[in-house]
């Protein structure tokens, strides 16, 4: 793990950035370690990314302790670590938690996976991760072997936020519908039309079990019936802090029966498989348990900014700003952007930006520039009110 953040030179005193030069950061609030694997270092949490198979992640520590759970042995359907599943047919997930997916070359034709750093720090880190997996249906009027295939983006902050998009399709064509008597056996499991729960794909993280209940954002203990839909937002209580997840809709999916699931259902109990390409965004933080699960939530608000009284667009947690500015802007806020946030902006070929808020509030650290191509991304230590504004001077 790393410290915390400390910003040396020009960066700090004068609020001035050059954003082409090497970082000038003496210990780095986010570095990306790449070897047989790929490892996200931030100030108190690591995200580990599998060396082989399926390249999702295969651990997340927040300070120290392993957040992330699964069982090594169960079946293939069962959906531990982090990732896609089609179930009861395949989880896309790291290979410590994949079981008969990974092992079983019967049923699973073929598996592929590739890893790909797109940001590397020093504020801003993202993980790119691409699969497929063929599986073999005994729908012979159609082919036989099936193809799912996904991309999810991991984007992680300074404060441990992280940015989860997937896009998912459970297969490359349609599967023949099975019909009462008449099951269609794909993988290791045999889909009958008469069974309620046919078919769900969704996309998920598998934490370890909890000290107390999950929670909602208002701290009221979430009542399992083995599982709940339709919560936007929930919480995993620990010891000394929540786990809050933000889902990207109400089609949420929690369970605890032994594990701590957070899915979100892409589509649940579907007749058949079919190839409809589903996507969604999830977002995860922490708080301090004294703080609340409110606390973790109101960090993953999404950032409502503009410049120059033009709206962002927020894409994987950045909210980001195509239009070139080569000489000045200003950055505002419809009400309170959350602390930790970060903007994309084009600084028209210019390599040296001074930054200033209205309101004094700046100290050592309270910027973070990082190079991202043509285009410049800035991270805020601080929130920002309405009545704020933070003006840039390009040159």
């Amino acid at each position: 793990m790393h410290g915390g953040i400390r910003v040396v030179g020009a960066i700090v005193i004068a609020g001035c950035a050059s954003v082409r030069e090497p970082s000038t950061l003496t210990d780095e609030p986010v570095v990306v370690e790449q070897g047989t694997g790929v490892s996200i270092i931030g100030p108190d949490y690591q995200l580990d990314f599998a060396a082989t198979n399926i390249h999702m992640p295969q651990q997340l520590t927040i300070a120290g302790v392993p957040r992330m759970s699964g069982d090594v042995q169960s079946n293939a359907y069962l959906q531990h670590g982090a990732g896609v599943n089609l179930q009861p047919i395949f989880n896309a997930s790291a290979p410590d938690f994949d079981g008969a997916t990974m092992q079983d070359q019967t049923h699973y034709a073929a598996v592929a996976s590739t890893l790909d750093v797109q940001l590397a720090g020093p504020a801003i880190a993202r993980v790119r991760v691409g699969w497929t997996i063929a599986f073999r249906c005994d729908d012979v009027s159609v082919g036989g072997t099936h193809t799912a295939h996904g991309v999810s983006t991991f984007t992680t902050f300074p404060s441990g936020k992280i940015v989860r998009t997937d896009v998912a399709s459970a297969t490359d064509h349609a599967l023949a519908e099975p019909t009462s008597g008449n099951p269609i056996t794909c993988g290791l499991f045999a889909l009958d039309p008469n069974d309620s729960d046919l078919l769900s794909f969704n996309s998920y993280w598998t934490f370890n079990s909890p000290l107390d209940d999950d929670v909602d954002a208002t701290g009221a203990a979430i009542a399992f019936n083995r599982h709940v839909h339709m919560y936007p937002s929930a919480c995993a209580t620990y010891d000394d802090r929540y786990l809050g997840v933000v889902f990207g809709g109400t089609e949420s999916h929690i369970t605890d029966d032994g594990l701590n699931w957070f899915g979100y259902d892409f589509v649940n109990s579907m007749p058949r498989i079919d190839t409809t390409e589903y996507s969604t965004e999830t977002q995860y933080a922490t708080a301090p348990r004294s703080s609340g699960c409110g606390a973790a939530i109101a960090a993953l608000a999404t950032p409502v900014l503009a410049i120059d009284g033009v709206p962002l667009v927020v894409q994987d947690g950045l909210a980001v700003d195509p239009v070139p500015h080569p000489e000045r802007f200003a950055l505002t806020s419809t009400g309170t952007t959350p602390a930790g946030f970060a903007i994309e902006v084009d600084l028209g070929g210019h390599d040296h930006l001074e930054l200033h808020r209205s309101d004094g509030v700046e100290g050592d650290g309270w910027f973070i520039p990082q190079a991202d191509g043509a285009s410049t991304i800035l991270w805020f230590r601080d929130a920002l009110p309405p009545d704020v504004t933070i003006d840039g001077a390009v040159r």
